[in-house]
């Protein structure tokens, strides 16, 4: 939960969830019906995964978020609400360094979920 502010409501049929926030059908949906709030829905939808992440970046002390979509939501605005609300939500001068980037690779959720498998049921790592 990323929101008690209301928001979209989830497949899971909660209000507040990170993936209504931020999948990409819905931002979609919202951008084509208010063309001129892009701005502000994405980065709207980028603070919601800042505040997500902030503490899995600090338990794990990742270096790098990178992130699967279309480059056209998830680029530039989404980006810099999402560094803005990571940075603002973990230990200063510690996590200054985290980068979020776009992945180039159009299937890494797919590559991802076969590592799991093949970790998880072989070993393979």
């Amino acid at each position: 939960m990323v929101g008690t502010d209301g928001g979209p409501v989830c497949a899971c049929g909660r209000i507040g969830c990170l993936e209504a926030w931020v999948n990409v059908p819905r931002l979609s949906a919202e951008i084509s019906a208010a063309p001129s709030r892009v701005a502000a829905l994405l980065a709207d939808a980028g603070t919601r995964l800042g505040i997500a992440i902030a503490p899995i970046v600090a338990a794990l002390d990742l270096s790098e978020i990178v992130i699967s979509g279309p480059g056209e939501l998830f680029a530039g605005e989404f980006i810099d609400a999402a560094t803005t609300a990571l940075r603002a939500r973990t230990l200063e001068g510690v996590f200054e360094d985290v980068t979020f980037r776009l992945s180039e690779q159009d299937d890494i959720v797919i590559r991802g979920a076969a590592v799991t498998v093949l970790s998880a049921q072989l070993g393979v790592t």
